[in-house]
């Protein structure tokens, strides 16, 4: 058989299964289904693995990927709960206090949020496409950014909410916080003094 008919024959399952979650928009059980059956037909009949020593590999691959499935059940369960309880919506909702533009959303998703969970064990895949969903970004960029962590230079408004206005020596913080201007500095009671050049300069006393 001809090497790059081989190369072909081996990346089929994974050229259907892509095929099949983007474009025909099918579920990933279906689809995993149907791409181990075909690599179980190609195996046999062009590569002629036989029948037994298929089935062994597959069930290999079944308790090899346990762990992980077990950890995106959780993942799933966890998400529904925080959806039914509306721990999704408080969280978008304070997401968009602190953040009002797209490229500041993915940061503090992507790459904040995201890297702590796969820091303790977590799948963003499966935890941020909700979350992304719910501030209203688009299919493909909840699918792409958890699975990629990349940060593109999206400087679009957020159709959500305006951004805040930024007047001078004041940045937005949560309620907490206060911006500090240089004639209000002997009127307040700063706990934490960092000066004031348009950071933060003290906490409500």
């Amino acid at each position: 058989m001809d090497l790059a008919l081989q190369f072909f024959l081996a990346i089929l399952p994974i050229l259907v299964i892509f095929a099949g979650l983007v474009f025909l928009r099918q579920s990933g059980t279906l689809m995993g289904i149907a791409g181990w059956l075909l690599t179980v037909i190609i195996a046999i009949v062009f590569f002629q693995t036989s029948p037994a020593i298929a089935l062994y590999a597959s069930w290999n691959g079944v308790l090899s990927s346990f762990g992980i499935s077990l950890m995106v059940f959780l993942t799933i369960l966890q998400v529904t709960m925080m959806d039914v309880t509306g721990a999704i919506t408080r969280i978008t909702a304070y997401i968009r206090s602190i953040a009002a533009e797209r490229y500041e959303q993915i940061m503090i998703l992507s790459v904040g949020f995201g890297s702590f969970l796969v820091s303790i064990g977590a799948t963003p895949v499966t935890m941020l496409p909700p979350i992304m969903l719910a501030l209203g970004f688009s299919l493909s960029l909840r699918s792409l950014f958890p699975a990629s962590g990349t940060i593109p230079s999206l400087r679009s408004r957020s159709s959500q909410s305006p951004s805040p206005s930024r007047q001078p020596f004041s940045i937005s913080m949560p309620r907490r916080w206060v911006s500090i201007s240089p004639s209000s500095c002997r009127s307040c009671r700063p706990v934490l003094r960092l000066g004031c050049s348009g950071l933060p300069t003290g906490l409500k006393g």
